[in-house]
């Protein structure tokens, strides 16, 4: 078995062990469960690191150029982004939200082929590099704006139902939630601007226009306008709470959709 596959194997393990933790740690508030989990993501991203890693030698081209590695890289960003979430606000609840999209981006992945493929001279270039990479941290705090949407409609309902929630006090207040969320779509709004640029550079180079009416391309531009109308009545209309929760789920989706349900101008 190749290196790559063993690490890949290797860290889908430890993130379900990790993500078994998160859930037990939910329904029982046991500090020292939520601390084991922790350390097993973190032994899981190492093996994770070292996959894409051994997958970027032997390939002999960054890892983009399935929807394996394009999978498995996604995934890599949402567990950066998840460690640095967690160090700042320190909730602990976080993974049990985030930790499953981990899981089934890897599992989507295992049932992908794994099979390397020759890097298209298109592939080489260093816009097409920026962009791909960009994008993903992007959708990966898009991710964690959905989990923190997620959250937010959970604990609003219970909130209204007079009732907690069974991990009611684990869960930030509605206030926290709605500011954090807003605070992951101010940064991945951005990186997601600039990564549909370099795309545009990158289309200039290999067909020679910026732009084309292609479907992912709609996709992508339809997921753009989304959060532009987040950011809009967010900001300039003051909406708050249970309505942008909602846009922040669906900008999430559409986002995963045009990545995932639409065939293109992408190699994956």
């Amino acid at each position: 078995m190749r290196f790559d596959i063993l690490f890949f194997n290797a860290a889908f393990f430890l993130y379900i062990i990790s993500i078994t933790a998160n859930f037990i740690f939910a329904h029982n508030k046991n500090e020292k469960i939520i601390l084991f989990g922790y350390v097993f993501v973190v032994i899981g991203f190492f093996f994770h690191s070292a996959s894409l890693l051994s997958r970027f030698f032997i390939a002999g081209h960054v890892p983009f150029s399935n929807l394996y590695e394009s999978l498995v890289f996604f995934a890599w960003t949402l567990i950066i982004i998840y460690f640095i979430l967690s160090i700042k606000y320190r909730f602990e609840i976080l993974g049990s939200f985030i930790l499953p999209l981990v899981f089934l981006c890897l599992l989507y992945a295992g049932l992908s082929s794994k099979e390397i493929n020759i890097a298209p001279p298109a592939l080489e270039s260093n816009w097409l590099k920026l962009h791909v990479a960009i994008s993903f941290f992007g959708y990966a705090t898009f991710a964690l704006a959905f989990s923190t949407g997620l959250m937010y409609l959970i604990q609003e309902h219970y909130f209204k139902a007079k009732r907690p929630a069974p991990f009611h006090n684990l869960l930030p207040s509605l206030e926290i939630l709605d500011e954090l969320n807003n605070r992951l779509i101010l940064i991945g709004f951005p990186l997601f601007t600039v990564s549909i640029g370099l795309g545009m550079f990158w289309a200039n180079q290999v067909w020679g226009h910026y732009w084309n009416w292609a479907p992912q391309v709609i996709g992508a531009l339809i997921t753009w306008l989304i959060y532009v109308i987040y950011l809009v009545v967010r900001h300039i209309f003051g909406w708050r709470g249970k309505k942008l929760a909602y846009l922040s789920i669906i900008g999430f989706w559409t986002a995963i959709f045009t990545y995932l349900g639409i065939k293109g101008l992408h190699y994956f």
